[in-house]
């Protein structure tokens, strides 16, 4: 059922107008969402920008479990690293990101 929610969304994004490689960017960043640990952390990165012992607070995973997640994220564009100190933050790049898909798969 998830599955036939992200091909519907991908093809409401989809337009005549859209380049293939266009199209190709925006199938990786919803195979980076395709996870629902990478998905919660969207969604809690949607709120505020949070530092990685935050993260890890929140999902309670290992530490390279959670590290290989973000990367994933960070990869597709979906999330950006910001190195501050000892500390690494991170955040949506588009903080809107979620709002509009997670509507619209709500009562599918």
């Amino acid at each position: 059922m998830y599955r036939v929610a992200v091909y519907y969304i991908a093809l409401l994004l989809y337009s005549r107008n859209m380049k293939r490689i266009d199209f190709e960017k925006q199938s990786e960043i919803f195979k980076a969402l395709g996870h629902p640990t990478r998905l919660l952390l969207a969604h809690k990165l949607s709120h505020k920008e949070l530092c990685v012992c935050e993260l890890n607070e929140f999902i309670e995973i290992e530490q390279p479990t959670l590290s290989r997640h973000l990367k994933i994220l960070k990869e597709a564009g979906v999330i950006k690293r910001d190195k501050r100190g000892m500390q690494v933050y991170y955040s949506l790049r588009v903080p809107c990101l979620l709002n509009n898909i997670l509507e619209c798969i709500q009562d599918i």
